[in-house]
């Protein structure tokens, strides 16, 4: 294990987030981009509304859900092994999936409010990491 990656797990239990960089070349991004733009047009063809008015603020946010359903790819992503590792180093090695999906902020996109995701299945008090996004 490299130091970057010993630092990068010190950081994501530390401050519950961590930049990486480097997993995706911008070609990688641009191939995810466009996949994902195709799984928005499965999950709209299939009946699944791309605009939440109860989460979203304005229709330029498209929300894409149940993304490993849709493209092999992004179940690719969640396996990724710097992925795995770092949910691993603060959740060990049994952890559920709950939750897959893209919210896609096109320009004019409006804010969503402050929020968390796993607040309404997670008792408080909050003293243990619990969830990683």
């Amino acid at each position: 294990m490299t130091a970057g990656m010993e630092e990068a797990k010190a950081h994501l239990k530390e401050h519950g987030g961590v930049k990486v960089p480097s997993i995706l070349t911008k070609d990688d991004a641009a191939h995810a981009l466009d996949r994902l733009w195709k799984a928005k047009e499965t999950s709209k063809a299939g009946g699944e509304e791309t605009f939440q008015p109860i989460l979203d603020p304005d229709p330029s946010n498209v929300r894409v859900f149940y993304l490993p359903e849709l493209d092999p790819l992004f179940r690719d992503m969640l396996m990724h092994p710097t992925g795995m590792e770092l949910t691993e180093s603060v959740l060990g090695e049994r952890f559920l999936v709950s939750n897959f999906s893209a919210n896609i902020a096109r320009p004019g996109s409006k804010s969503m409010a402050l929020h968390s995701d796993q607040s309404i299945v997670l008792p408080e008090p909050w003293l243990n990491i619990w969830a990683v996004n």
